[in-house]
């Protein structure tokens, strides 16, 4: 049997009790093939928040994804998707204005942090302003959408397997619209294995489909990939925002 044929083996699991499958999936010893994570910042964030979970908001990105993939493969990456939180408009009533700027904050804090660790990459997309009709009163407003993050993890993922970067990619979201990307890859590049792993509350059927085998982020994986409260940056240092703690 060949090397891309084993691991896929391995990847996939027994797929018709996903249940045990997941039990299995971290007790399995792999060999040192290669691995890189993607991470959809958006949606994992929105599982966590989901959960009342904001004290793992101030997640280590490189130990998640060493928490996350199993033992034995070679973690060469972990590309993290977001946005910046736009600045609103001027039309914004005064407490909508702080509470964005306070959320700007936090994100920059995160976002500086982050950048400490050696094989974390973050690549942003951005947020643009979409009008909304309130549905009782008919008001129009601006309503900031984030854009780009689905189309950039997705594109990350298509030219790291053109250029065989990894043997088993790990994509943390549960995004459907990423679905079709991810059976692009494993049709054209069938030596590459695509395991789905769903933040809290964001299952996809469509991403179950298409992908070598599927896992969850579970809470105790998060609460074991927390940053230090203070991370030192070069001459000063960020903490962990109080509304995280």
């Amino acid at each position: 049997m060949t090397k891309s044929r084993h691991l896929s083996r391995r990847l996939r699991g027994n797929e018709r009790k996903p249940a045990k499958s997941q039990q299995n999936w971290h007790r399995r010893q792999f060999r040192r093939d290669r691995a890189i994570v993607y991470i959809d910042g958006f949606n994992l964030y929105y599982g966590m928040r989901s959960k009342g979970w904001r004290r793992y908001y101030w997640l280590d990105l490189q130990k998640f994804a060493e928490n996350l993939v199993p033992r034995g493969l070679n973690i060469r990456a972990v590309n993290y998707f977001t946005a910046r939180i736009d600045g609103g408009v001027a039309s914004d009533p005064p407490v909508e204005q702080a509470r964005q700027a306070a959320s700007r904050r936090r994100q920059f804090d995160y976002l500086t942090a982050v950048s400490t660790l050696p094989i974390v990459k973050v690549i942003e997309g951005r947020f643009l302003r979409k009008e909304q009709r309130c549905r009782s009163c008919s008001a129009k407003s601006l309503v900031p959408e984030e854009k780009k993050s689905d189309v950039n993890l997705a594109t990350q993922l298509v030219v790291d397997a053109f250029h065989d970067r990894y043997d088993a990619a790990f994509v943390v979201t549960g995004d459907s619209d990423l679905a079709d990307t991810i059976a692009l890859v494993r049709q054209e590049f069938r030596n590459k294995s695509v395991v789905v792993a769903f933040p809290p509350n964001r299952k996809s059927r469509d991403l179950t489909e298409a992908a070598t085998n599927n896992i969850d982020v579970f809470r105790r994986t998060l609460a074991r990939s927390q940053l230090p409260d203070t991370v030192r940056v070069r001459k000063h240092s960020v903490r962990r925002p109080r509304e995280w703690m």
